[in-house]
């Protein structure tokens, strides 16, 4: 169990201990579980993409993901509300901007493949994830990442090229 340091606020038992946890709290199940729950969620947001481009523009899309998004991570905010320094705002900004970039990149993709196709894609977050690791945490590239990345971007290779990847 992750202890609750003096937080004020509304309590949600042990959902709020594993939502709450931080890095030096956690331990590999915890970390991994959080990352299947947003595995899952993002799929299925990438099914629900798909299914509803046929109706509504990507932009609409978009907008109403990241309004639907502000409105719900905005509840907890009373208990957690941090004033960022000027140099944050400046990060967050430019994190939004990127991010509604992805997102209309991610929306248009999942619009015009079918889900399964493009799923191999999805692993280049890990690819990713690893070298911004190298490059700002100066965490080591084991043999296994490498061998990972590669065979991501051989997935990634014969996703492309398999027919049928577009409608």
């Amino acid at each position: 169990m992750i202890p609750l340091r003096g937080r004020t606020g509304p309590r949600f038992g042990p959902a709020d201990r594993l939502l709450t946890a931080t890095a030096a709290d956690t331990n590999l199940p915890q970390g991994a579980l959080l990352v299947m729950a947003a595995e899952f969620m993002f799929v299925s947001m990438g099914a629900s993409i798909r299914m509803v481009s046929l109706e509504i523009p990507n932009a609409s899309i978009v907008f109403y993901f990241a309004l639907i998004g502000t409105l719900g991570t905005s509840l907890p905010l009373p208990w957690y509300w941090v004033t960022p320094t000027p140099q944050a705002v400046g990060w967050l900004l430019a994190i939004g901007l990127l991010a509604t970039l992805g997102q209309l990149l991610l929306t248009r993709g999942l619009s015009l493949a079918a889900a399964a196709r493009v799923g191999a894609f999805g692993f280049f977050a890990v690819v990713f994830g690893a070298f911004y690791g190298w490059l700002f945490w100066d965490e080591l590239l084991r043999w296994t990442t490498l061998t990972g990345a590669l065979l991501v971007i051989c997935a990634g290779v014969a996703a492309g090229r398999s027919r049928g990847l577009c409608k």
